[in-house]
């Protein structure tokens, strides 16, 4: 087994953050909508731009593990975007992983 490298995204790292997230979206949940529907969303959603404006947006944190092959997964952390039932003095949200 290949070690896994835990670290922060960078800008250059878009593209390919960008393909996963679709990747994992569409294996995960691709089955709960019409295919129409789901290309719609996925194009806004984890569209190349979105994707470096969050990670150059410093509400946002995004971590992602390497292995051998590429981008093995990732995690958007997102500062300040909580639930109003959320009452932590210094909340932060786990958007996606």
């Amino acid at each position: 087994m290949e070690p896994v490298l835990l670290r922060e995204a960078e800008p250059a790292d878009a593209p390919a953050l960008a393909a996963l997230a679709a990747l994992t979206f569409r294996e995960t949940f691709g089955t709960l909508y019409p295919p129409g529907d789901l290309e719609s969303f996925l194009a806004l959603a984890y569209a190349l731009p979105k994707i470096e404006d969050e990670l150059k947006d410093p509400a946002y944190r995004c971590f992602v593990a390497e292995d051998g092959e590429g981008f093995a997964g990732y995690a958007l952390l997102h500062d300040g975007a909580v639930e109003p039932c959320v009452t932590a003095l210094d909340p932060i949200e786990l958007e996606r992983i």
